[in-house]
């Protein structure tokens, strides 16, 4: 009997807990339930942009960079490139946001090179995240919103293994 106690016990536990939904914003609890506007101070910088149309219906992954730092812009090629090799057969939409006053290097490596084929659209005076209220999330600048925009997911999968497991792991759901 002792032992039936155990095993039933030990059954509720595995099936209770391989059922729950991990909670990806727990150190963000605010942004759950968190509608994001995209619409509202974006400007469409290339022609991927253009068509906001596209924007429904499908997760979106949205990237914040800064467009007055190098690296940041070296880190919109390094999302080209996890795109090119990981997401060919995704089924979503992208919008990379370049906030802040965007100078030469910016156009040069963006604009001239035209390596990019994610719509890129431009935030030069930070109105998204404000607006969005989305000012303490600037360390986790990817997310996955959902189809009506509600925020799903924080975390840059480009170079952390594990946030790429979370990444897919979300996207896929």
């Amino acid at each position: 009997m002792r032992y039936s106690l155990y095993l039933l016990l030990l059954l509720l536990f595995t099936v209770s807990c391989g059922n729950q939904e991990k909670d990806y914003l727990i150190d963000y609890p605010h942004l759950k339930d968190k509608v994001v506007d995209l619409n509202e101070h974006l400007i469409a910088y290339n022609d991927a942009s253009k068509n906001r149309e596209v924007l429904n219906n499908k997760k979106t992954i949205v990237n914040i960079v800064d467009g007055t730092c190098s690296r940041c812009i070296q880190e919109l090629k390094d999302w080209q490139a996890f795109i090119d090799k990981h997401m060919s057969d995704e089924d979503v939409n992208y919008v990379f946001i370049a906030q802040g006053q965007h100078d030469f290097y910016f156009e040069y490596n963006v604009l001239k090179k035209d390596f990019l084929k994610m719509p890129i659209y431009l935030d030069p005076e930070y109105k998204f995240t404000d607006s969005n209220d989305l000012i303490d999330v600037k360390a986790e600048h990817t997310m996955i919103l959902d189809e009506r925009n509600k925020i799903l997911f924080l975390g840059s999968p480009v170079f952390n293994e594990e946030k790429e497991k979370q990444f897919f792991k979300v996207l896929n759901q």
